[in-house]
């Protein structure tokens, strides 16, 4: 099962376990859209301000024109801000799901060094073949299971009169 688009590539011989992205790429990301955040709540503000003094200082049809074209834009302001926030809310979410899956894998890298397999990278390389245990040691029986047979070992009991 060898498929690009997972983050977890398992075929016959290994495992890789590359996580793609760059984390600072995605802070810086989201420290942007923080910014334009902030850009369109001032915008918001200026809309707002421009509309009153259009209202407060100036007459006619002039006056109307400016305070509904402020209004417009004040409510487009508004409508990008809650947008960008919740955006931000989301990519810094992310951006720290993406770290925290990054060092999950770089401690299971370490999982695999230390119990003695052979890690190249993110290619954690599938032990060799393991030789079949052998026989049973006398007295044991074998019970069967749903998921195989497991040994079960013989229990011998001497009752006493």
């Amino acid at each position: 099962m060898s498929d690009s688009s997972n983050v977890c590539t398992v075929n016959d011989s290994f495992i890789d376990v590359t996580i793609h992205g760059s984390v600072n790429s995605v802070r810086s990301a989201a420290s942007w859209l923080r910014r334009l955040r902030d850009d369109f709540y001032d915008a918001e503000i200026d809309m707002r301000n421009n509309g009153l003094f259009a209202g407060n200082w100036l007459d006619g049809e002039l006056s109307d024109a400016l305070v509904l074209y402020s209004g417009d834009l004040e409510t487009g302001c508004d409508d990008a801000y809650q947008r960008a926030k919740k955006a931000v809310d989301i990519i810094r979410t992310f951006a720290d799901e993406l770290s925290s899956r990054k060092e999950d894998m770089s401690g299971h890298l370490e999982t695999a060094r230390n119990d003695g397999l052979t890690v190249e990278g993110n290619i954690i390389h599938y032990p060799a073949a393991v030789s079949a245990p052998g026989k049973y040691p006398k007295g044991v029986r074998l019970m069967r299971k749903a998921h195989g047979i497991v040994p079960m070992i013989s229990i011998m009991t001497t009752f006493r009169k």
